[in-house]
């Protein structure tokens, strides 16, 4: 048993994580719903038919590449953060295509 990772919370569980009160609450759902969606970050229309271009013509997962893995390429990371470099948006030098694994260990690691 566990208790709820809400701060306070003296809720137990038999697995980690947030009790049922405090699920819509916890850290993640709340930077979640503070982002915003795709198209206020960046990512309109014309950014999903140029990602569904370059994902055909890079299918395979560069860092799974690199490990001799062959995985499919789901997602493009940019390098340089498009928040902070929004003219790279579509430059090939600042995209990598990544699998959805890779690219959550990219974006936790804060690459």
């Amino acid at each position: 048993m566990q208790f709820c990772n809400y701060p306070t919370c003296s809720k137990l569980l038999s697995e980690g994580g947030y009790c049922s009160k405090h699920l819509q609450q916890s850290p993640s759902k709340i930077a979640d719903d503070n982002r915003g969606n795709s198209n206020a970050r960046g990512y309109d229309y014309r950014w999903r038919q140029f990602r569904e271009s370059y994902l055909r013509e890079h299918p395979l997962c560069a860092d799974c590449a690199a490990k001799g893995i062959v995985t499919v390429a789901t997602e493009i990371h940019h390098i340089q953060k498009l928040a902070l470099h929004p003219e790279l948006k579509y430059d090939d030098d600042n995209l990598l295509c990544l699998c959805h694994r890779c690219h959550s260990v990219r974006t936790a690691n804060n690459e």
